[in-house]
């Protein structure tokens, strides 16, 4: 290692500019990602039909928005070289924390709806998905983080603001709930990427073995298309995360204190938290619109005629069928 773990961010020009960088990212993504998302979320919300498709999108257009907005803490401390600013106010620090990994988790579960919601559509296509039952454990995920937040803070948190994160975090005061807290935080960052990637296969073999019309068959196709490249959209910029805190949890149970052999080179140190936690978080969230703009064809459509809405082709996914003699009604894409 060629420096002190121990001292503050190193001021050298290539620390600044690439500083410099994550933070013009990120206010990159807040010009571009707040009114694209403002755009599909009023473009969703009018939909004549509101399918579970429909729905799930508008909440994630949502917390898209809120994640657009909310890193801009971190831009000012990247600005500032990396002093806490407006994380040195335990208030502030504390809520942002708690604020922002919320945003992040709902968004995935989300996710993790939409695309088991379409692979269970197209894997048994004369079952109607339950739409109700699908929201209901929406807002039951909801109440879980809720009632988590309230058990932590119960017990005890510490926001702690380090220059290598360039984010407050929480830390349970009470070690015997430090276990308990990393087993939860591996459960609701490690299961929406895995379900998602099932999904994905599931709507590929699916359709591959479908015998449809040429017309309903590209219909569905278009939209599992469109669903699988959201799902890997997010697992490209979600994983970072995933892997690194997989890192860290080897690393504590290999009774190494942090950074450990893993952290100890410059860009993982200073760089690989910030980038995975919020760089790329935030970026997921600002090229949602640009992918529902290049693979929705009617919400481009929208766009460029000015909010002129038409129905969306969200509502008018064609069932995948194997016995032709079924009528219509028998199943709901979404």
């Amino acid at each position: 290692m060629d420096f002190d773990h121990e001292q503050d961010f190193p001021v050298t020009l290539t620390g600044q500019i690439l500083d410099k960088l994550m933070a013009s990212a990120l206010v990159l993504c807040t010009i571009v990602g707040v009114p694209g998302n403002l755009l599909a979320l009023r473009y969703f919300w009018t939909c004549k039909r509101r399918t579970l498709a429909v729905k799930l999108y508008i909440a994630i257009a949502t917390i898209d928005i809120c994640t657009c907005i909310a890193h801009f803490p971190v831009a000012v401390c990247l600005f500032s070289v990396r002093h806490a600013q407006l994380f040195g106010y335990e208030i502030v620090c504390a809520s942002w924390a708690i604020l922002f990994q919320t945003l992040q988790r709902v968004s995935m579960f989300l996710v993790m709806l939409l695309s088991a919601s379409r692979a269970l559509s197209i894997a048994c296509p004369f079952t109607e998905v339950n739409t109700n039952a699908v929201l209901g454990s929406f807002f039951l995920y909801i109440a879980t983080l809720v009632v988590h937040d309230m058990v932590i803070t119960a017990y005890g948190i510490e926001a702690i603001y380090m220059t290598y994160d360039v984010y407050c975090w929480t830390d349970p005061i009470t070690k015997s709930m430090e276990v308990g807290e990393y087993a939860f935080v591996a459960f609701v960052v490690g299961v929406p990427p895995i379900v998602c990637v099932i999904s994905f296969v599931v709507c590929v073999v699916k359709l591959a073995q479908s015998t449809v019309s040429t017309r309903s068959k590209d219909n569905n196709t278009r939209a599992a298309a469109t669903v699988a490249i959201f799902t890997a959209l997010f697992l490209t910029c979600n994983l970072p995360y995933c892997i690194n805190t997989i890192l860290y949890t080897v690393t504590l149970a290999s009774d190494n204190m942090f950074p450990g052999p893993i952290f100890s080179s410059v860009y993982m140190y200073w760089y690989s938290w910030p980038v995975s936690k919020v760089v790329c978080v935030v970026l997921n969230a600002t090229l949602n619109p640009v992918l529902y703009y290049f693979r929705m064809s009617k919400f481009s459509a929208w766009v460029r005629h000015k909010g002129e809405h038409g129905e969306s082709e969200l509502s008018n996914i064609q069932p995948v069928r194997t016995k032709p003699h079924l009528t219509r009604r028998a199943t709901s894409a979404f």
